[in-house]
Order: C-alpha cells, then structure tokens, then sequence
C-alpha cells in the first residue's frame, strides 16, 4: 500500500473516532458544565408535625443522573432522597439548631460549585389542657377519655377534671362511670386551637332522697317532714305552755343531740337554749338566756339566730359564744361551756381580744371529761382547744384546723363519730363544702356548697344548701341526693337537719 493511500485511511479513522468522541456526553446534557441554585430558608420544625418536602440546592446542566449528598446529622424522622436532593418527613424529637451542607454532582462526577447551607431546629410543639366538671347524681369517680390520643383520668371529689399535653387538634371527650348513669351530652367535641380550653362539662341526674325526716323552723313552731312520704307535722311551737309560762314561740335554730331522740332549741322570743326529749315533748335541759356567763358576756348565743351553740352527745352542756364587753376593754367574742342545768355554771374556753363564734364541739374524752372545742375565729380561720371543764381548765395550746374560711348559717358540723369536720372553704370567693380528719391531714374539697350538716341518724350524710336548693351527699362527694324543700319552711334553707337517732 502506498504511502499516500495509508495516510488517507489513517485520517479518516480519526475523523471517525473524534466524532465519536464529540457525541459523548456521559449520559445526556450538552457541553455545559453542572450549576446549582441554593435554597437557604433556614427549616424550623415542630415534633410530630410533618414538614413540608423542599430541595435545598437545585442542579442545572451537567452530565445527568444527578446525586445529592449533606454533611451533618438530619433530625430524626426526617429522610433525604439522594436522586431530587429534597428532605421531606415528621420530626420524632426535639433537634438544636445546626448547619447543614448540600452539595450536588452530576454523572462524571464533576461536583457543582455551589452549595447551600442551611439550619434545621426542631421544638416540641406547644401543648394546652383540657378541662370540666361533672355535675349531677354521679360527680365524683367519673373516667374521662379524650381521642385521639387515648387520654385519660378521673374526675376529683367535687367532679372536676384537667388533662395536659393536647397540641392543635380536634378531640372528643366522653364520660364514663360503672354504674352507668345517663351523661349530657354522651360526648363533647373539643378544638384545641393555640389556648386551653375550659367547660367541658357534663351532667347526669340527680335522684331525690326518699329516707329519713327533716326538721325544721316553721310558723310559730318547728316541724318535721318524712321524705318517704312527704308528709309536714307540727312537733312543736304554736300558742305554748313553756316550763316557766305560756307565750307564743318563734323557734328557729334546731341542734339535734347524738345519742338520744331529743333536740336543744332556740328561738327570737325563747329566752334560753331548751332541751327537749321529741316522743313526750318534756324538758330535758336548759341553758337560761336572760343571765350571764361571766362578768359582761350574757349567756345569749352572740351568733343568733345563726346556728350558735351546740350541744354534747348526752345534752349535758352546751359549748355556745358570748358577746363579751369588759368596761375599758375591747368587745370581743368568747366561747364558753355551759351545763344544760339551769345553773349556767360555765367554763371558758376563749378569753382574748379575737371575735370567736360559731363553736361546735369535736369530742369528749369519756375517760378525763376534756371537752375538745371548734370555733371560727375572725370568720377566717377555724381553730381547736381541748377544755377541762369540770375545773375550768384549758389543754394545752390552740392549733388550727383550717384556713380561708368562710361562715354561713352553720360554718361546721363534726360527724357521729368525732372524726371529721366538714366545713365552707374558700375558694375563689365561692364556698365549698370541705372535709378534714380532725386528728389532721389532708383536706378533700366536695364541691359547691354552705352550711354543711353531717346527719347523726345513722345515714352519715352531709346535708348542705346550694343553688337555692337542699341536698345530701357521702362524705367522699358520692351519692348526690336533692332533698325536698319543705313548704312552710322559715328562715332559710340553711335551718333544715335530719333529726336524730331514733326519730
């Protein structure tokens, strides 16, 4: 072959390869070189809220496929997808903020100058509470159920109830309880959108009180009615003949005794405190209304026609205030502890510059004969003094048994059993009906009400006024009752009790 020949072929073969060469391009695109376009929006997250999907760092030109890389740590729950270079996903746990670098290559490698570095933070999503009450028959010991989320607890003595960790949502409560009483309404659908949200309430029926028999002030007389049968008779009162005359009694404060079927009485025209057994109408005691206890306080109840004295379990004696006014000195209020004789030998249990009222007595030692004393004091705060009345001692020192009280027609009242007191507390300017053990502990709040009386016929309910209305309920806030409100009944819900045992 000639030389002129071979050179030509020689150079046609490499017109041949360098146009094979030139329409390479390594798996498409031209010959423009690989760019990119930075997103830097700094990404602020919320745990379990899912992230919009974003590419951080767009690719032009190059050689494709493209592929995408970061330097650093994603939060956890997030994912980043190589091939589009977008992070997308729902953050699990709370991430400090940090920097990340994305970069982007193209199919031969060549690695595009510009990257993008961006800063993730991921925070816990603030939450918000949930909360109600459950009013009616059935309050306390009710199980709310919040969903989603499969939130729970149960409703507190007085039938309220919260629950926490709710973030932006719908939800719906429901109510449930073992007897199964009737709630309304069955469920509640609540939106929790950026505040608490309060009122979830629900209702369920009251039933009535259909045992026992109220006692009560009435015209000129005090009455009883039999809630089994709603029948009002006249016990007492009227045009009577008194022990020591006759004259027209306007009884209004009734104090059954503890063990007998007798009551202690008095009234705006009966001068003295009269014990009274109830199946014979005889006197079994008095206190004489138109003496004097001590030097300047008379034995006229300082709290009346409040509930203003008190009487022990045999009616024995009474524990009752005086208002007391030494000439020079301030005007005060006083407790005192008077035989139900006639004698008005007397024991003071109080003797300071405080106005002390309202006393109710917490226990007999049958062993000593100390007579344990509650009283209001200041109308604040109810305090605590054991007496020796027999020799007109005191016991050691006062000590409070509660705070931020309120008072009423009866401030107190102390079970059969001289264990617990219940009481009105404050709350919130509006009275709640309160129980503490007296030997000390914890108090348990049962919800809206005032003038508490803890029945003595066996029953061991609290009878207590509230919504203009009378009702009962177990001394752990269970077993609402309304009570029927007797029709001739005087001078205030307040004045009503169960007689005692045996009545």
């Amino acid at each position: 072959m000639n030389k002129s020949l071979l050179s030509s072929i020689i150079l046609a073969t490499l017109f041949v390869v360098v146009g094979m060469l030139a329409g390479c391009g390594g798996g498409g695109g031209g010959g423009s070189p690989i760019t990119a376009t930075a997103n830097t929006t700094a990404q602020n997250l919320t745990v379990g809220q899912p992230m919009t999907s974003v590419s951080l760092l767009s690719a032009n030109g190059g050689a494709t496929p493209y592929v995408h890389s970061y330097t650093g740590t994603l939060p956890s729950g997030l994912v980043f997808n190589t091939s589009t270079g977008k992070v997308s996903g729902t953050p699990t746990a709370p991430y400090s903020t940090a920097n990340l670098v994305f970069s982007v290559k193209d199919a031969n490698n060549v690695v595009a100058s510009t990257t993008s570095t961006v800063s993730f933070t991921v925070t816990t999503a603030p939450t918000y509470t949930v909360s109600g009450c459950v009013t009616g028959g059935v309050q306390a010991g009710v199980t709310i159920t919040v969903n989603p989320g499969n939130h729970v607890t149960t409703t507190a003595t007085d039938g309220c109830w919260s629950l926490g960790g709710f973030v932006n949502n719908t939800y719906t409560a429901t109510p449930t309880e073992a007897s199964n009483p009737t709630f309304s309404p069955p469920s509640i659908q609540v939106t929790v959108n950026g505040m608490n949200v309060t009122d979830v309430d629900f209702t369920t029926p009251v039933p009535v009180r259909s045992t026992g028999k109220l006692l009560y002030p009435c015209q000129q007389a005090f009455c009883s009615m039999d809630l089994s049968t709603g029948t009002i008779t006249t016990i007492w009162g009227g045009n009577q003949c008194w022990w020591d005359g006759c004259s027209i009694a306007y009884p209004d404060t009734i104090v059954p005794y503890r063990n007998s079927n007798s009551v202690a009485i008095i009234g705006s025209n009966i001068q003295r405190i009269h014990g009274m057994y109830l199946p014979t109408l005889t006197q079994t005691g008095w206190v004489e209304g138109q003496g004097s206890l001590a030097p300047n306080c008379p034995s006229w109840p300082a709290d009346h026609p409040k509930v203003s004295f008190d009487i022990s379990p045999q009616g024995d004696f009474a524990v009752m205030a005086s208002n007391c006014s030494p000439p020079g000195d301030v005007a005060r209020k006083d407790i005192f502890i008077v035989l139900m004789d006639g004698s008005n030998y007397w024991a003071r249990v109080t003797n300071d510059v405080e106005a002390d009222s309202q006393p109710v007595i917490g226990g007999v030692d049958a062993t000593t004969g100390y007579v344990t004393v509650l009283f209001v004091r200041n109308g604040t705060e109810i305090r605590k003094q054991v007496s020796d009345p027999a020799n007109d001692l005191l016991i050691g020192y006062q000590s409070i048994i509660a705070s931020n009280v309120m008072t009423g027609v009866r401030s107190m009242s102390v079970n059969a059993a001289y264990t617990h007191l219940a009481f009105m507390k404050n709350v919130g300017g509006v009275s709640h009906i309160t129980i503490v053990p007296l030997a000390g502990g914890a108090e348990v709040d049962l919800g809206v009400g005032t003038d508490p009386y803890w029945t003595l016929d066996g029953s061991n309910l609290i009878l207590y006024t509230a919504d203009n209305a009378l009702w009962v309920m177990n001394p752990d806030g269970t077993g609402k009752m309304s009570v029927p409100t007797p029709s001739n009944l005087q001078y205030g819900l307040g004045k009503a009790v169960f007689g005692p045992p045996g009545f």
